[in-house]
């Protein structure tokens, strides 16, 4: 009885064994048909100058991406936005991430998406002191850097200079930027310096630390939000930047875009929750500028946003990703997509597993009958003696070979069936030899 269970139990085994090896395959089909490409293993991330802020924004990110996910990140820097932005759009660039000042995408752009707002980022006119400056409308006729071609800059200097009359037809633009124009500045040679740079930016600090250095009250900010929406006006008070030096000297508004965190539309979608975590890690306690709290959001400024991006706003980050690594919560995501096909190949597989048990176990009796028919079809009229004799032996063979036969209980009644048959062929060649 021990021996006839654990037949059973192994031609079970057997069963299960066959059912796992095509539930193997059909994963791996239904993996790679549903889920998609691997994770990258590597990835490049555009900043913008090593002076600026973006770049220590992507040293950051690149540093918290590595620990978290073993990815590798490439910062590459750039003369900013701008580049930023051509360097997504090209397809051999290699880029798949960057930083982005709102204002800058056209609004048909393609295969961009924006994934968050990170932070204000201020649109800084500085001047000096001794000259004063109550507009962008008495920069007309003098020499002002705006910036290079390819800095986030450039182009919102340009438009709302020309919403103030300041065009290059009556006004010289220089191309300096970061420190060269900052000492531009301070040496005399332009009148005004205009930068969309966060507060931390060194060559920022540079002239708000210059006494003879001051900035733009936009006392018309209200009339340029309505414009532009992109623009939000931030509220400095007085003493934000500096109680000491008490500076502002008084409550003043600055423009201020943001920048955003942007992606080319093909970036794996399993990276979206890793960067938006990293974004609330990174951006959370805030600045002067920005209250803890304010950032990262769900700001796009006009760019597509990323579905799964606003979902994480909406709803917060997964169950998953918040008790798990990124690597095992990323994995379990990914195989939730395959739940609903590998169940519509399993379903019709697991019920199949019966009657493959059951054709296992008759196929172990049936196989016999071929050779108790060759032994059948060899008694005819006629035979002779010398035939029968081997006919005989055969079919006594054959009853031996059957007792060794292990087949469950619950099919012994095919087995004494096919015992049955060889008997009576046993019968027959009895009488013809008798």
């Amino acid at each position: 009885m021990t021996e006839r269970v654990q037949t059973k139990s192994r031609d079970i085994w057997l069963v299960w064994l066959l059912v796992i090896v095509i539930t193997t395959v059909a994963m791996v089909m239904t993996y790679r048909t549903f889920v998609g490409e691997p994770i990258p293993t590597q990835i490049t991330l555009a900043s913008g100058s090593e002076t600026g802020a973006y770049h220590w924004y992507a040293k950051q990110y690149a540093k918290l991406i590595e620990e978290k996910s073993g990815i590798k990140v490439t910062v590459q820097t750039t003369a900013g936005s701008a580049e930023n932005l051509e360097l997504l759009q090209n397809d051999d660039s290699g880029v798949s991430l960057a930083f982005l000042q709102s204002g800058i995408a056209p609004s048909e752009i393609q295969n961009v998406q924006a994934l968050m707002s990170v932070n204000h980022e201020p649109l800084w006119v500085f001047f000096d002191k001794r000259e004063g400056l109550q507009s962008l409308a008495g920069l007309k006729g003098q020499v002002v850097a705006i910036g290079s071609e390819g800095g986030g800059t450039r182009p919102v200097a340009l438009k709302l200079l020309a919403d103030n009359g300041v065009v290059a037809d009556n006004t010289t633009f220089s191309d300096l930027s970061g420190m060269a124009a900052a000492g531009a500045l301070q040496a005399g040679e332009v009148r005004a310096v205009m930068y969309v740079a966060a507060l931390k930016g060194e060559y920022v600090q540079a002239l708000l630390n210059d006494p003879a250095i001051g900035f733009l009250d936009f006392k018309r900010y209200a009339s340029y939000e309505r414009r532009y929406d992109f623009l939000s006006a931030v509220a400095m008070p007085e003493g934000l930047l500096s109680l000491q030096k008490n500076s502002p000297e008084y409550a003043v508004h600055v423009l201020a875009m943001n920048t955003m965190l942007v992606s080319r539309t093909d970036l794996h979608p399993a990276l979206i929750p890793l960067l938006l975590d990293i974004g609330r890690e990174v951006h959370k306690k805030g600045s002067l500028l920005d209250p803890a709290g304010t950032f990262p959001a769900a700001k796009f400024n006009g760019l597509p946003g990323n579905k799964d991006a606003e979902k994480y706003f909406r709803k917060g980050p997964s169950f998953l990703h918040g008790i798990m690594s990124f690597q095992m919560a990323t994995s379990i995501d990914r195989l939730k997509v395959m739940i609903v096909p590998l169940l519509t190949l399993l379903l019709p597989l697991f019920k199949l597993t019966p009657p493959i048990y059951r054709w296992r176990m008759r196929a172990k009796i049936y196989r016999w009958y071929e050779r108790v028919r060759e032994q059948d079809l060899r008694i005819v009229d006629g035979v002779d003696q010398e035939t029968l004799r081997d006919i005989d032996g055969h079919l006594h063979t054959l009853e031996q070979d059957l007792k060794k036969v292990k087949v469950p209980l619950s099919f012994m009644e095919e087995l004494y069936q096919l015992q049955t048959h060889i008997s009576l062929l046993q019968g027959k060649v009895d009488k013809l030899t008798s």
